[in-house]
Formats: C-alpha cells, structure tokens, sequence
C-alpha cells in the first residue's frame, strides 16, 4: 500500500487499508518499515519525478532558437534598404591592398621586366 499510494497518494480506498493495518499492527506482528514503500518502488518513483522535472526545464528553457525566422515588419524594413549599404565606403583591408599594389602590363606577355 505504502508503495501505491507513493504515486497517488490521494487515493481514498488506499489510505482507509492503511489505516486498517496501522491499527491491527499489533496483533499482527507488524513493524514500521512494514509501511514504508519498498526500495525499487521508491527508486522508481524518485527516477519518474527527476525526468518529470528534467522535462519542465527542457519546456521552459531549452526552447527552439528562432533566430532564422524574419517577421514580415522586419521584411519590409530590409527590402526598404539599399541592398549593399553595408559594403558603401573604403572596403576591406584586402580590397585596398590588392587595389594599391595592381599594376597593369607593359606589353601582353609582360612579367613586369622590359626585355632588350
């Protein structure tokens, strides 16, 4: 009974067959662990409660990141937008590097030496 009522422990019929043991424990040579849940019953119990509390924490803070998702007000502010604004201005450091040391050739098979 003990180890029933662990996982309903509102159940009427078994707290009256609890209390009908406790009383005639006694005469029936009956000791307190005798009301106490067994170990693989409360072993059991406390395992379905840990997951239980493990999967509240999922719900509640382990939610789907929506990062990729764009709603349509931020949709029409984009489009809106020129659509390299971000790129306008100096460049990167590569783009003035190779921009500053381009030169063109002197003559189509040039390698930068002028042949004699």
């Amino acid at each position: 009974a003990a180890s029933y009522m662990l996982f309903d422990s509102d159940d009427q019929v078994m707290k009256q067959n609890v209390a009908y043991y406790r009383f005639y424990r006694e005469q029936w040579g009956l000791k307190e662990e005798d009301f106490l849940p067994r170990p693989e019953a409360l072993s059991y119990f406390n395992q379905t409660n840990k997951q239980k509390e493990m999967l509240e924490f999922a719900r509640n803070y382990l939610q789907t990141d929506d990062e990729d998702f764009v709603s349509p007000e931020e949709t029409s502010i984009i489009r809106s937008e020129h659509p390299d604004a971000e790129f306008e201005g100096m460049g990167d450091y590569e783009e003035s590097f190779l921009a500053d040391w381009w030169q063109e050739p002197k003559t189509k098979w040039d390698s930068g030496e002028v042949a004699d």
